[in-house]
């Protein structure tokens, strides 16, 4: 029933053959039956580069996780749990710490495969909305998930979750209704936003903060677990995701050639692997480097997904449920090299202030996910874009609040086009790429106009 689909998920036939058993049980869990194995097939073939043996593996490695996460009760595994954005550095280090249990965020997971490859969301989302999580609220569709995938039996209960509430506070009022309802055990790992805005360098006492929380939050694990997380562990854990990190960045790097060489649809297979505890990290690493050599060529080639020339836009977040939206941003004649995660030496590499794991942890985080409107601008020019893109989520506050404010300041020091595009990543039940695509469209006749001029 699913050969095919895995292939196009990079899985070879003897995996397939040997993993068959364990695929049929996730796949009755997920309630996922032949149309929906059809339907994937030609979602896959129809927004995805599948040319790219890479792109394929990526996708493969999501697949696998989300086999992992839900089949982690039956394979007698110890379930931790997080959420988004969790602390990827400090999990995948809890993770080499206990090979036989699940640490991870398996709504993340849920997102890219029941969302972008199975387009079959909804039955989740709305399992959240019957038990606690009403709709008309403005609730955050992927905490919506975090809860309904637990109600739904899609993944088991955890033995513990590691509340990520540094950024989002709806993540842990979820986990704390969880608590409350289902007697879950919780730790949150805290933080403090009271920073100026556009404040550098973060202030060190919001960062010794947060990595005592880091702190806290894996001795917790050990407790539980029985499995404490040394300091080797910890170094493994730096040492592996330095090297996946540092794929991505090459990559991102290639992204910066005219014409752009891949899509952020199939960017986004990486883009959303930033905030994950990937479990398989060598299979992560490894589909990268094809993948990364593949660009290389194409580059070399001069192939791009977009004509050479064409306009290019920085776009702040690709949607994890949806590839329609990007590919309605390209089919109006923008290609998008960039996003708000790409790294930029002026920031991302100075050296780390605080010396410890649990440290640079946090700083490593806080850079990246502290508002900041310069980190824009510095991305605008690195890669050179005419324009930008800034999704804002209908209900996340954090991400959203400050983008008028992103808007004034990218205009004022750059001089470009910019828009703001309401959505939401997590959840197309609220828009679509046919609903979005007149204020696009015009968007891209501005960013032409303003690019042809500047060329006069």
């Amino acid at each position: 029933m699913y050969t095919e689909l895995f292939e196009l998920c990079g899985f070879e036939s003897e995996e397939i053959d040997k993993e068959g058993p364990r695929i049929d049980k996730a796949f009755k869990i997920l309630e996922i039956g032949p149309e929906d194995v059809k339907r994937g097939e030609e979602r896959i073939r129809k927004f995805f580069d599948i040319e790219l043996l890479g792109v394929r593996k990526l996708l493969g490695v999501w697949m696998n996780e989300l086999i992992e996460a839900v089949l982690a009760k039956e394979e007698k595994k110890r379930k931790v749990y997080s959420n988004f954005p969790g602390i990827p550095l400090a999990l995948t280090a809890a993770q080499l710490a206990c090979e036989d249990a699940y640490v991870g965020i398996p709504e993340m997971t849920i997102e890219i495969i029941m969302g972008q490859i199975f387009g079959k969301l909804n039955p989740i989302l709305e399992a959240a909305e019957q038990h606690g999580m009403p709709p008309g609220l403005a609730l955050c569709a992927l905490s919506q998930i975090h809860l309904g995938q637990i109600v739904k039996g899609i993944v088991p209960a955890p033995d513990l979750i590691l509340s990520a509430g540094y950024l989002c506070d709806q993540a842990t009022k979820t986990d704390e209704l969880l608590h409350e309802t289902y007697g879950m055990r919780v730790q949150t790992i805290d933080g403090c936003m009271d920073s100026r805005y556009n404040e550098w360098p973060i202030d060190q006492r919001t960062m010794q903060y947060y990595a005592e929380e880091i702190e806290e939050g894996l001795v917790t694990f050990g407790e539980v677990t029985g499995c404490p997380v040394t300091d080797e562990v910890k170094h493994n854990a730096l040492v592996a995701t330095g090297t996946l990190f540092s794929e991505i960045r090459a990559i991102e790097d290639l992204m910066k050639t005219d014409p752009v060489p891949l899509s952020q649809i199939d960017g986004a297979l990486w883009w959303w692997m930033e905030g994950f505890p990937i479990r398989n990290l060598q299979r992560s690493i490894e589909a990268l480097k094809i993948l990364h050599e593949e660009i290389k060529q194409r580059v070399k080639e001069g192939r791009g997904v977009m004509e050479k020339g064409a306009p290019k836009v920085l776009l702040n977040v690709p949607p994890a449920c949806d590839p329609s939206i990007v590919r309605m941003v390209e089919e109006s004649g923008l290609s998008v090299p960039a996003t708000w995660q790409c790294q930029i030496p002026e920031i991302d590499r100075l050296p780390f202030q605080l010396n410890t794991f649990e440290g640079r942890v946090a700083e490593a985080f806080l850079r990246l996910l502290t508002p900041r409107s310069d980190r824009y601008v510095a991305i605008s020019k690195a890669w050179n874009v005419d324009g930008v893109i800034l999704l804002t989520l209908y209900s996340c506050r954090p991400f959203s609040s400050p983008v008028q404010v992103h808007k004034k300041y990218i205009t004022e020091q750059l001089g470009i086009p910019v828009l703001v595009l309401e959505g939401d990543v997590y959840d197309s039940r609220i828009y679509s790429a046919q609903q979005l695509r007149t204020r696009v469209e015009t968007f891209a006749e501005i960013v032409k106009a303003a690019k042809a001029a500047k060329a006069v």
